[in-house]
């Protein structure tokens, strides 16, 4: 499975993964969530130096859970391009390790998130590497939502299958 093979590659490299939840629920459409939380984590495994630690973190920020996978990787330089129209997009670059892509995870991911409504970001981490986060909504148990496709999520349930220090 996807889980197997990420817990493989970060087992591979020795990549220590810390978990820091200040939220342990959220509201949104599941399986979309975790398949964003899985692709920003194994991006980070993806360009993650062996030995280096990822850092996988929950909280609250202007009302929404903030969802957010921080590495101290290669970082973005050279990972974004500007068209002639002035749009950036990502390029596909090959990880530490000589892993392949395609971009088209992101993509994906990006396409997710803003067809539910939610946010997600990708940006420069200032200790070097890259923060990938995305939106959910705050759950409120046994408030009726509208949504039916939209559920509870938990933040941290793919990330138990990243290989934890210690």
């Amino acid at each position: 499975t996807a889980f197997s093979a990420q817990a493989q590659r970060a087992a591979d490299k020795v990549i220590e993964t810390r978990r820091e939840f200040e939220v342990t629920a959220a509201f949104g459409v599941r399986t979309h969530a975790e398949m964003v939380l899985r692709n920003l984590i194994s991006n980070a495994v993806k360009f993650s130096e062996p030995e280096k630690e990822i850092v996988i973190r929950s909280s609250l920020q202007d009302g929404r859970v903030l969802v957010s996978v921080l590495d101290d990787g290669i970082g973005l330089s050279g990972a974004t391009e500007s068209s002639a129209d002035g749009v950036s997009y990502l390029t596909s670059r090959r990880g530490t390790a000589g892993e392949k892509g395609t971009g088209l995870g992101l993509t994906l991911c990006f396409d997710l998130c803003r067809g539910d409504g939610q946010g997600i970001s990708l940006t420069d981490n200032p200790g070097g590497g890259a923060v990938a986060s995305f939106t959910l909504d705050v759950w409120h148990p046994g408030e009726s939502h509208s949504a039916p496709a939209r559920e509870e999520v938990s933040p941290t349930a793919p990330i138990n299958l990243v290989r934890r220090a210690g």
